[in-house]
């Protein structure tokens, strides 16, 4: 990875979101998960990151619903296919993975509880970005490669 490459975190769900920016200079804007696939194509195509770092699903989560984890899985295969057509590289990465490394190891079993806590840390990661629940899982995704760049 060449220094100040462009890099996107996505989180594919319906209601996710898109983090962009460098390792070096960290989230400089933000996307709610376009609505449509055509829509998400071209905001990755006008976005042309060197490398997307892709949440990975895989099965259901608990306390999702079998819909929200099927809607998901779509988004996610959807995604796969843009970006393998564009040519962008992908760092597929797990939630088991990201979430605890980002919350330091602690284990919150309360999806709201979670969602907000993930969201802190989004918010002072990225201050100058509007940071919704939509956006983020992506800021964090996104803080998690950085975190492991710098080590």
């Amino acid at each position: 990875m060449l220094t100040g490459s462009k890099i996107a975190a996505i989180d594919p769900g319906k209601l996710g979101g898109i983090a962009v920016g460098t390792v070096e200079g960290g989230v400089t804007h933000v996307h709610k998960m376009p609505p449509t696939v055509r829509t998400i194509a071209a905001l990755i195509c006008e976005l042309d990151p060197e490398l997307v770092i892709l949440e990975l699903v895989g099965g259901h989560r608990a306390g999702n619903s079998a819909i929200s984890t099927a809607t998901f899985a779509r988004h996610n295969g959807a995604l796969e296919g843009i970006l393998a057509m564009a040519g962008i590289e992908t760092l597929p990465v797990g939630p088991s993975k990201w979430i605890p490394a980002i919350l330091g190891g602690e284990k919150i079993e309360n999806k709201t509880e979670r969602k907000n806590a993930l969201k802190a840390i989004a918010k002072e990661y990225a201050p100058d970005q509007k940071v919704t629940l939509a956006v983020s899982d992506a800021i964090c995704l996104f803080k998690w490669y950085a975190d492991q760049k710098e080590q």
